[in-house]
């Protein structure tokens, strides 16, 4: 029998409902939604429904979408309105190197530590999926990330303001979390740079994001290549080099490659603009 055939033998059977996983998760609102009074919004086709109040940005409601979380139901309103610069408190120059130990090391010495916030679910979580508890699973799994982009949200602010240049070391993230998968997730790097990304422009900070290769095992003080190399060596976090002498931590090592490199590139761009503008080829 050729496929297909089977709606005209009668073969067809019941139909199939639709199963948990294309159950409707999002309701558009492609049309202007007035601006909430009190409690109360009013969406079309629904009515006033009742929110938790908070504070909204001053400006022009042009579309929205509810959402379904494990939490509940959220509504997302796309406003027009104007970004408002984060108030400056440094005019600090840094390189930044994240890591899986330390969340980032900065080229002043500084090291901000891991919340590790996936770590302290996952005992839990492990519980609830083992339990077939899916609804809990769900809500433990969007706390977890709730936690991370509060944590990012309030770092990536705190960095803009206290600098006025910020290199960030890329790394390979989907390279890295094929070997290391877990503590790629968890530390969400690549959320944070994003945020520093749209936040840096709007407050006047110059961000740049620098290739990782070679930072590091080159020696900041003399440029050879004599640190340590290769996942064998990844618990070696003091090195010494062995051209020039000088004693390196392995992160602050590489935090400060990354602020040269960023910094060369930067000042080669301007020389580049700058020709250009006076008409030197």
């Amino acid at each position: 029998m050729l496929p297909g055939n089977g709606v005209f033998q009668k073969l067809g059977g019941k139909p199939r409902l639709k199963g948990v996983r294309n159950k409707l998760n999002s309701i558009p609102f492609p049309d202007p939604i007035q601006t909430p009074q009190g409690n109360r919004v009013c969406l079309p086709g629904l009515g006033r429904i009742r929110f938790h109040k908070m504070e909204l940005p001053e400006g022009r409601i042009k579309c929205g979408r509810m959402l379904k979380r494990a939490s509940g139901w959220y509504l997302c309103l796309f406003i027009n309105a104007e970004a408002k610069k984060i108030e400056r408190v440094g005019n600090g120059v840094i390189g930044i190197d994240p890591g899986f130990r330390n969340l980032l090391t900065t080229s002043e010495g500084e090291v901000i530590e891991h919340p590790r916030e996936f770590e302290q679910a996952q005992r839990r979580l492990a519980q609830a999926q083992r339990g077939h508890h899916t609804k809990l699973a769900a809500r433990l799994q969007e706390r977890i990330g709730n936690r991370r982009k509060d944590r990012n949200h309030k770092l990536s602010r705190r960095l803009v303001a206290e600098n006025v240049e910020i290199y960030f070391s890329k790394d390979n993230n989907k390279g890295m979390a094929r070997k290391f998968g877990k503590s790629v997730a968890s530390s969400g790097h690549a959320q944070l740079r994003s945020m520093l990304a749209y936040k840096s422009p709007i407050s006047g900070t110059r961000y740049v994001e620098v290739d990782a290769k070679f930072s590091t095992m080159t020696c900041s003080a003399c440029g050879y290549r004599t640190g340590p190399r290769g996942l064998s060596m990844l618990e070696l976090r003091h090195w010494t080099c062995v051209e020039c002498g000088s004693s390196h931590h392995r992160d602050i090592n590489a935090a400060v490659n990354t602020l040269m490199a960023g910094a060369g590139s930067a000042l080669e761009n301007h020389a580049d603009c700058t020709c250009m503008m006076s008409g030197i080829p």
